[in-house]
């Protein structure tokens, strides 16, 4: 069974925690003395894979839809939008126009105008930026940002997979489409 309590609220009136909750925390410690270690190392990303990861994932997933990281970082430099670029553009459009999802793109630092306006237009859509001094996928030395890391899906729709992708979406802990060379 998964409780939902948010910020203490239903523990306490206008959101400030009861008394009782700190009974309650050391019943659970007392019954489940992994449980704390458990939540801490959900929060801080440390298990990926276990069954309370799971178990929160799809009850993030239930409360507020998947999350969906498309790498958009195809659209840097020239201004022109066609080809891959637009079947992008249009991928990202359709997902965020379902409302079904939370959909952010990958995006780089010399994202060009037009694609920054088209993307722009879609209600919803986050642009997380990768470029100089921020983690890439692939990079050992730093964690992604948050938003991909706490992805329900990476879709990467160009290019092959790598070793250095393939250890990006391990450390991730989203399930990951890749697409074929357009």
């Amino acid at each position: 069974m998964l409780v939902f309590h948010h910020g203490g609220g239903s523990l306490g009136p206008g959101g400030v925690p009861n008394p009782v909750q700190a009974e309650h925390e050391q019943m659970l410690a007392r019954r489940y003395p992994y449980y704390h270690d458990a939540v801490r190392e959900a929060q801080e990303g440390k298990d990926r894979e276990g069954p309370l990861v799971r178990a929160l994932g799809a009850a993030r997933r239930a409360l507020k839809g998947p999350s969906v990281v498309i790498d958009a970082r195809i659209l840097a430099g020239e201004e022109s939008v066609t080809g891959p670029r637009l079947r992008i553009l249009e991928l990202i459009a359709a997902l965020s126009q379902t409302g079904e999802a939370r959909v952010s793109a990958l995006v780089p630092v010399d994202l060009n105008s037009a694609a920054r306006r088209a993307l722009e237009r879609l209600a919803g859509v986050e642009q997380v930026t990768l470029g100089p001094g921020s983690p890439r996928p692939g990079d050992e030395r730093r964690a992604p940002p948050p938003t991909i890391a706490r992805a329900d899906i990476f879709h990467r729709p160009f290019g092959s997979a790598t070793a250095k992708t393939w250890r990006a979406r391990q450390r991730s802990g989203s399930a990951w489409s890749l697409g074929a060379r357009t």
